[in-house]
């Protein structure tokens, strides 16, 4: 099992815990660069099915767009630009919306 951050848990949890997916993305941007690239692809992943699957898209739309705003910077950093093959691949082959 993975040592995964509690902060990031609550994210990487979203469907089961709804109710609390706005602290949980407004905690991800404050958590340490390295364990959020370190499970780069199940953020994204969490990302995206937040936009795809919830209902309040008003709420919290800008909230994931800023959250992946955060991730890209985390990526260009020099400190984490060795995750930016990670980021190219899961673009090109992992995502895929509606």
């Amino acid at each position: 099992m993975w040592n995964v951050p509690v902060d990031l848990l609550g994210l990487l949890n979203w469907v089961s815990h709804p109710d609390g997916l706005k602290d949980s993305l407004t905690a991800l941007m404050k958590v340490d660069g390295e364990e959020v690239v370190k499970f780069l692809q199940d953020v994204l992943d969490a990302l995206f099915n937040i936009l795809m699957q919830n209902s309040d898209s008003d709420l919290y739309d800008n909230m994931v767009f800023e959250c992946l705003l955060y991730i890209i910077g985390l990526v260009s950093d020099r400190k984490y630009q060795h995750f930016q093959p990670v980021l190219d691949l899961y673009i090109t082959e992992s995502f895929s919306a509606t």
